[in-house]
């Protein structure tokens, strides 16, 4: 059987050293370090994770209510997509939508400013 330039890659990756892999991670590093620099894709970066970690919080809270993405999609009178887009984290929500989707898992929205880690 013929084997596919993905086929021949992952073989290759199978063979990496431990000293091979630490290269990787340190040029890995630099080079996320150097993209981090520039400010526009920071902060394009920054409101991605934000988006990703208040869609997971979503998810847990959800979870922990014992409630489907369908039950609060019901709740909140939108698709059970729109929810699982929320809870990934690829969906633009508005205060609103948030709000209404504490209040249907029980919970307040509270929303807080902090200082810069």
């Amino acid at each position: 059987m013929k084997m596919t330039k993905e086929d021949r890659y992952i073989e290759s990756l199978t063979r990496l050293t431990k000293k091979d892999w630490d290269e990787l991670k340190k040029g890995h590093a630099e080079l996320v370090k150097g993209v981090m620099e520039n400010p526009e894709y920071r902060r394009a970066y920054n409101e991605a994770r934000f988006k990703i970690e208040l869609g997971s919080q979503a998810r847990h809270i959800r979870e922990a209510e014992k409630m489907t993405q369908t039950q609060i999609a019901e709740l909140l009178k939108t698709k059970q997509a729109y929810i699982a887009r929320l809870e990934h984290g690829s969906q633009n929500v508005t205060l609103h939508t948030l709000w209404q989707y504490a209040a249907a898992c029980g919970k307040q929205l509270k929303i807080s400013f902090v200082n810069h880690a």
